[in-house]
């Protein structure tokens, strides 16, 4: 029993780091913000430390305690002999909750200690906000996907780069669906829409309509489609807009030249863009679930700290490599943040 109890919570730990790249490129930079956080990661890991052993100190009494009360059902009181599996059941769902209570404290304190000073670094005026995410709102008037039955999202990261506002977080959607068998029973189950990075900007053109461009392997539709002169763009995107002239206004070879890039730089994310309210989205696949730690698991893990480091990296380069900066229209810059009529809450 005390071998199954703690299986049992390494088998959960594990699947927390479901599809953790091995082979990140490193800035120079990191190995030094690292030396510098060295005492928040040892003020984090003391503290996991001690709710792991705290856990593991539960997890051996309720062992104990299933395994006496077994053998007293068993030779003394086989009438009883049920309790057992009530025991083993209760055990279990204690254990399990035990762990995942005592995880989000470690994350909570990994957020505050290790992810934030992240952000501060590698983002001007950079706030990093676990509980909020972009907003459902946002997520739906960007034109690229269904109406989700099921809609969550985290870890908001705000900021500035040069004089263009950003925001970007993780963000899960999910539809509905009911499967009914030959005996008539109905089981309910979803499947993801999306999961990965929504990240915003505010665009340095104006534009009056919404121009959305989607992956080529997404199911598309004639209308509206906007044909670009670029056929490697086109050969990765469909783009829409119900005007020609100001879609091709808007992507000019110049900036899908630069989504290029960006599509090569997130290589099998699968992104897709919309451009709309004076503002740029931009939809970043990823099934890993980033900036967490759990009670099981060293916080002195460098390629889990160098994948927090580039992914924060690389969302705030979008500005760069888009020359998101460059001025030249004269547009005033748009908060992405900014509450008002034109532009809908983001988060």
């Amino acid at each position: 029993m005390l071998v199954f109890g703690i299986y049992l919570l390494l088998l959960t730990k594990y699947s927390a780091f479901f599809e953790m790249q091995e082979n990140i490129q490193v800035v120079p930079e990191f190995e030094e913000l690292k030396n510098q956080l060295h005492s928040h990661l040892e003020q984090v890991e003391n503290m996991r430390k001690e709710r792991r052993n705290n856990l593991l100190r539960i997890v051996i009494l309720l062992v104990l305690f299933t395994g006496i009360l077994s053998l007293i059902c068993v030779f003394g009181y086989p009438e009883y002999s049920w309790t057992i599996v009530f025991a083993v059941i209760i055990s279990l769902i204690t254990m399990i909750s035990l762990f995942i209570v005592q995880s989000r404290k470690v994350a909570e304190d990994y957020k505050l200690l290790v992810i934030t000073p992240f952000v501060s670094n590698l983002i001007k005026d950079g706030v990093f906000s676990p509980e909020k995410g972009i907003s459902e709102q946002t997520f739906i008037e960007s034109g690229l996907f269904i109406v989700p039955d099921l809609y969550s999202s985290e870890d908001l990261i705000t900021g500035k780069v040069g004089e263009t506002s950003i925001a970007f977080s993780e963000v899960r959607a999910q539809e509905r669906h009911r499967k009914i068998n030959s005996k008539g029973q109905s089981r309910t189950y979803y499947t993801d829409i999306f999961k990965g990075f929504i990240f915003v900007a505010d665009f340095p053109k104006e534009f009056r309509y919404p121009v959305v461009v989607r992956r080529t392997n997404v199911l598309s539709s004639k209308k509206n489609r906007v044909h670009l002169e670029d056929p490697e763009f086109e050969k990765c995107f469909n783009t829409y807009c119900t005007d020609q002239i100001e879609a091709r206004y808007l992507l000019t070879p110049s900036i899908m030249s630069r989504i290029m890039d960006l599509e090569r730089k997130f290589r099998g994310k699968n992104m897709m863009l919309s451009f709309r309210n004076s503002h740029i989205l931009i939809a970043i696949s990823d099934n890993t679930n980033d900036f967490e730690a759990d009670v099981l698991s060293s916080v002195f893990n460098t390629v889990k700290l160098k994948r927090e480091y580039t992914i924060i990296r690389a969302l705030a380069g979008i500005v760069e490599d888009l020359n998101l900066n460059l001025r030249i229209w004269s547009t005033p810059p748009h908060n992405p943040l900014q509450r008002n009529q034109k532009n809908a809450d983001i988060f």
